[in-house]
Parts: C-alpha cells; sequence; structure tokens
C-alpha cells in the first residue's frame, strides 16, 4: 500500500506540468491564459501536421451560465445520468471484488490455501499491464465497443473460469478476466464523461460515479469464505444473463451501449440473494 501510495506524489507533481482547460479558463474570464494555453495546442497540431493551421473563423461568445444539480435529473440528461448511476453501483462491486476477492475464489476451487496464493499473484500482475496493452487501441475504436467487448469477454472467460480446477487454466482464464476489467475501467471513465456538456460535466460525473462507494458493503455482509455463502459457480456463471440485461439499459438511457459488464452485476446479485 505504502508503495502504490507513493505513486500519488509523483502523479501530483507531473499534473502541476499539465496545462488547464482553454474553455475553463475563458469561462472564467481568464481570457489571456486561455490564449496562451490554446497557442500551444496549436503550436503542437502544425508540428505534427507540417503546415500552419487556417485562420480560426470569427464566432460570438455564448453565455451559457452555470448548471445547476437538477438540470443532471432533467431530459435530455436523466437517462443517461440514472443510467450511470446503476453502472458506477454494479461495475465497481464486480471489479473490485474479483479482485480483492480472488484468493478466497481460487481457494474455492483449489482447496490448498498456499497454492490459491501463488495463482493469485500470477494473477495480479496483469494489473499493470492492461491499461499498457489497451492503451495502444484507445483511440483506433469507438469506446462503446470496446465496452461491449470487454463485457462480452469478461462474462466468456468467467464461464470459464468457474468451471477449471486446474492451475495453469485458472492463471490464464484469471489474467484475461483481470485484462478485460482494465479495458471496461477506463473506456467507461472517459465515455461517461463525453455524454454530458462541459458546464455540467464535473458536477454528473461526480454524481454518478459516488455510486461506487456503495460497493464495499455488499462483499462484507456477503461473501463470506467460512460459511460458503457464494461459491465460485455462483460467482461467475450467472454472468452471461446480467451481461445482456445490463447491455439493455443503453436502450433506456437513450445512447449507445455503455454499461455492459457482466460480472460487475453478478457479484451484487449474488450477494443480495
Amino acid at each position: 500500500m505504502l508503495i502504490g501510495g507513493a505513486g500519488s506524489f509523483v502523479v501530483w507533481v507531473l499534473c502541476r506540468s499539465l496545462p488547464e482547460s482553454p474553455r475553463w479558463l475563458a469561462r472564467h474570464g481568464h481570457l489571456e491564459d486561455a490564449e496562451r494555453v490554446t497557442s500551444v495546442f496549436e503550436r503542437h497540431a502544425e508540428a505534427h501536421l507540417g503546415h500552419p493551421l487556417p485562420a480560426p473563423k470569427a464566432s460570438t461568445l455564448k453565455h451559457v451560465g452555470k448548471a445547476s444539480f437538477a438540470e443532471i435529473l432533467r431530459p435530455p440528461y436523466r437517462r443517461r445520468t440514472i443510467m450511470l448511476a446503476i453502472f458506477n453501483f454494479f461495475q465497481a462491486i464486480a471489479f473490485y471484488g474479483f479482485g480483492n476477492w480472488l484468493p478466497a475464489l481460487v481457494n474455492a476451487q483449489k482447496n490448498n490455501a498456499p497454492r490459491s496464493a501463488q495463482i493469485s499473484f500470477l494473477i495480479t500482475l496483469a494489473f499493470p499491464i492492461g491499461p499498457l496493452l489497451w492503451s495502444t487501441i484507445a483511440e483506433k475504436y469507438e469506446r462503446k465497443w470496446q465496452i461491449v467487448g470487454a463485457a462480452v469477454g469478461t462474462a466468456i472467460f468467467g464461464m470459464l473460469f468457474a468451471t477449471h480446477t486446474a492451475s495453469l487454466g485458472l492463471v490464464v482464464l484469471g489474467i484475461l478476466i483481470t485484462l478485460m476489467n482494465s479495458l471496461l475501467g477506463y473506456c467507461s471513465h472517459a465515455y461517461q464523461a463525453e455524454l454530458f456538456p462541459t458546464r455540467m460535466r464535473a458536477r454528473a460525473v461526480g454524481f454518478v460515479y459516488s455510486w461506487d462507494v456503495y460497493r464495499p458493503h455488499l462483499p462484507a455482509l456477503s461473501l463470506d469464505s467460512s460459511s460458503n455463502v457464494l461459491e465460485l459457480q455462483e460467482f461467475l456463471l450467472l454472468s452471461p444473463s446480467l451481461c445482456s440485461w445490463s447491455s439493455s439499459l443503453s436502450e433506456f438511457s437513450g445512447r449507445p451501449p455503455v454499461a455492459s459488464h457482466s460480472n460487475r452485476f453478478l457479484i451484487s446479485v449474488g450477494f443480495l440473494c
């Protein structure tokens, strides 16, 4: 935990060198700062393209005003707000549920605590690899389809994980589930920010993501390895039907499929049962 926490200091140092959003600066009256940051972006674009950018067209500055909290609960944003709140509630349970309870889940298959710890350790090595791997396709494919692919992959690999007892099979399938989780994680965070306009983005995304904070309580209440409340097969075999149900939320929201992660729904349902 100390090693992981030390990384936050590095991030803090790096963030100090990041430019502020020109749009935010302009909205708050810092026009000179906004122009300076925009000029830096333009110089980078010209260096990449190899030719000067065309002259900007004249435009009229529109006063948009500040968005209230109530606006995110009114059309046309209400349906996507509700959908993302439900999505974040369930996806965090499964994402962290699989990682945090991995040794107990593997032990349910192997009934060998030392061996289960070794398998779990090998699986967790995939956590830093996932984001690096998926960064190669982050901007090549539409995010909603990356999310759908991650959900389907987790459902398939989760079903296979639940039926395997061989150590090699558990390691390979566990790594694949971890990779699918990391794919859905970065896609969902980026995509939900794209569903709201700038004037309300921070408030709206903060609200829907706040439903994530409830996720630690359900596992603690329900998953008890000593009483075997939740078996591994129940934990993972339910994923396909929940994957389909979560995909249907896209119809409810009126947006492309955003929330389609079966494992995240299956853990919550298993815990509540």
